[in-house]
């Protein structure tokens, strides 16, 4: 995978299985986990995280500058929670239950 658009593809190409999903998050005073919950099989599930840790690989390509690299996004060393925190800091539907 090379682009963001052939990411995208993929990702669209799980709609349907994955329509019900949901990611989850624990964070604060427990350690962060975080988890897909709600798919229709373990190989759906194990699809879309693998998306997730190549949409983290992509990001490391997409900043210009050492200064982004060093941001808290990119401190995070597994690049699918680093896609994971980038979902939740940008996505406006996010709920904090």
């Amino acid at each position: 995978m090379r682009t963001w658009l052939d990411l995208e593809e993929r990702f669209r190409a799980l709609l349907e299985p994955l329509q019900w999903a949901r990611l989850e998050c624990t964070w604060g005073a427990v350690p962060e986990k975080w988890r897909i919950v709600a798919t229709g099989s373990r190989k759906s599930r194990h699809r879309i995280e693998t998306l997730c840790g190549i949409g983290g690989r992509l990001l490391e390509k997409a900043v210009d500058s050492e200064a982004e690299l060093e941001m808290a996004l990119f401190a995070e060393p597994d690049p699918k929670i680093r896609w994971y925190r980038l979902l939740r800091s940008s996505c406006p539907e996010v709920r904090r239950e």
